[in-house]
């Protein structure tokens, strides 16, 4: 295992040109994170930089080479971006399973405020990158934060009950079961989401685990705790920022219809939110004759390597392109 680890990790550090880059470190709630500042490519204007946000999993500053493949496309139009190991992965102190997400906000913020201090003055504009479980934080950033200029969410759910359940429902139907199957289950994770909302113990929960599941780690039993009532709905009302949310057409892990039909929603009165469904493309915007899964592997890790930027979606590219081109390269006023 630690053989594969280290496989990745060289991986990971091959996944993006080192030149220019710069550490960035900063606190939050206790925890010393330590990641990366990439400025835009050479002979770029800046227009801004533009902060990642995990997604779920133990990730390191660049996912195991999935965010360069993203950051390219960033860093070729102008704007540098900065990431950083989650708490307990790679140099980064603490547990990230040991967060809820308005943990992970207060993460963001301080980030935000890093960013801010150690490179003012490269930073016209300050934008939020986020992945899937990002979801349920970066609408609550940009709410608290009015210095967020801008957001793109890839793969963001609304409700976190809502998405465990699509999940499972997904790999059930993936895996054949029947329909009666699919219902059985369906009236165990009700219950199951009922149980654990009574806050029980560990110990009480493996007692109770339903059987259409392996067992969640300790660690991952308080992380579900803590995050099983998580809503992003009321922080979408109140945002004011533009946003682009890209969202693939087989994401096997969302339910990119109920995403799309929530925020279009909103636009009547928040028309800046951009809502763009990529055909063939995975919950991570991959081409999805090559990579959709529910659970990336290692032989994913090293397909990814090998494909590079032919790995994206052919359709992102432009998409992103024409919104940044609308949002335009401006310095703040």
């Amino acid at each position: 295992m630690r053989m594969v680890t280290l496989i990745i990790t060289a991986l990971s550090l091959l996944s993006f040109s080192p030149l220019h880059a710069e550490s960035f470190r900063f606190q939050s709630n206790g925890n010393t994170l330590h990641g990366t500042y990439l400025p835009p490519l050479t002979g770029q204007e800046t227009c801004g930089v533009v902060i990642t946000v995990h997604g779920d999993g133990p990730l390191d500053r660049v996912a195991y080479g999935y965010y360069p493949l993203m950051w390219n496309l960033l860093r070729s139009r102008g704007y540098a971006v900065v990431s950083w190991d989650k708490p307990g992965v790679g140099d980064s102190s603490g547990n990230w399973l040991h967060q809820s997400m308005q943990d992970r906000q207060q993460e963001v913020l301080a980030a935000i405020r890093q960013v801010k201090r150690r490179f003012g003055s490269q930073t016209p504009s300050i934008g939020l990158l986020g992945f899937s479980q990002a979801g349920w934080v970066i609408p609550a950033v940009a709410t608290q934060d009015p210095s967020v200029d801008f957001l793109i969410g890839a793969g963001f759910a609304i409700n976190w009950a809502d998405q465990g359940w699509y999940l499972m429902h997904t790999r059930l139907q993936r895996q054949g079961a029947s329909p009666a199957a699919i219902e059985t289950a369906r009236q165990q994770y009700l219950r199951h989401l009922a149980f654990l909302s009574s806050g029980p113990t560990y110990e009480d929960y493996l007692e109770s685990a339903p059987d259409y599941t392996t067992p969640m780690s300790p660690d991952r039993f308080i992380f579900a705790l803590k995050n099983m009532h998580s809503d992003a709905s009321s922080d979408y009302r109140q945002l004011e920022q533009p946003l682009l949310m890209l969202l693939g057409e087989d994401d096997l892990n969302v339910d990119i219809g109920n995403t799309k039909t929530f925020l279009t929603s909103l636009r009547s009165h928040h028309p800046n939110i951009h809502i763009k469904v990529l055909p063939n493309a995975t919950h991570a915007l991959l081409d999805s004759r090559f990579f959709n899964t529910q659970k990336p592997g290692f032989l994913f890790i090293i397909k990814l390597h090998l494909f590079g930027n032919a790995a994206l979606s052919p359709h992102l590219e432009p998409v992103l392109d024409d919104w940044l081109s609308e949002l335009g390269c401006q310095q703040k006023k």
